[in-house]
């Protein structure tokens, strides 16, 4: 080894080891928040785009039927609605938590059983299971959730491959 390569390799040593010091004192201050800032605008958690209405009348609701008319396919018998809240459904399906959706929002859940499920992702579903989860205000669809067997897997089954 020359002397310059040794110069070299120590002061790599050197400049490692002070690194490592300073990174290790845990001596570490975090930037403190500019007064201009307002805590109160919280844009990490915004308010949800659909707020809580469990106060809301029942005129104000969408009637079970005309929920129950949006989805297609499954034969009479075969739909349960349920009004809930979005916090009792969360809490059901243990789905963790939303932001999106206020925790008292009214919600309809439909649970449906259908011999065959068309979704436009996964394709043909057989025997599926599919849960629907409708703002019961807007009669929004908020949540979907399909239990079944794919007739063909998405991924393999590409017409290019």
């Amino acid at each position: 080894m020359t002397m310059k390569m040794r110069m070299r390799f120590m002061l790599a040593h050197f400049i490692f080891a002070v690194m490592l010091g300073v990174s290790a004192s845990g001596k570490a201050t975090g930037v403190p928040r500019p007064q201009s800032v307002d805590p109160k605008a919280d844009v990490e958690n915004p308010a949800p785009v659909f707020p809580d209405n469990a106060p809301l009348a029942s005129s104000g609701i969408i009637p079970k039927e005309k929920i129950i008319e949006t989805i297609k396919g499954p034969p009479e018998g075969q739909v349960s609605a349920e009004l809930t809240t979005w916090r009792a459904y969360e809490r059901a399906e243990k789905t963790g938590t939303s932001h999106f959706v206020g925790p008292d929002r009214q919600v309809w859940v439909l649970k449906a059983k259908m011999p065959e499920f068309n979704d436009f992702r996964l394709g043909l579903i057989r025997d599926a299971e599919v849960t629907f989860v409708f703002d019961a205000e807007t009669g929004q669809l908020l949540n979907q959730k399909i239990v079944g067997f794919p007739d063909k897997l998405p991924m393999i089954a590409r017409p290019d491959r």
